[in-house]
């Protein structure tokens, strides 16, 4: 797959993110497309499915992004 944004090779990969909401955290393993040249990170809704779960523990509810899309996030 190449990045939308640079045009490198992105790799599918696992990366260990953490989840921060109201100064209370998780960690997670977030599997991904990501491009190490501009930090581009692309995540299927499956995959972002992850963190979705991560949020609502700390939130105590459930948020879901609809089946099918896919959603793009830059790293810091």
């Amino acid at each position: 797959m190449q990045c939308e944004s640079c045009g490198e090779d992105m790799e599918h990969e696992i990366v260990a993110i953490e989840v921060v909401i109201a100064g209370r955290r998780s960690s997670i393993d977030q599997p991904g497309w990501y491009c190490w040249s501009c930090k581009l990170g692309t995540h299927s809704a499956g995959e972002l499915a992850l963190s979705d779960d991560a949020l609502a523990g700390l939130l105590g509810k459930r948020r879901q992004l609809r089946p099918g899309k896919a959603v793009v996030m830059r790293r810091g």
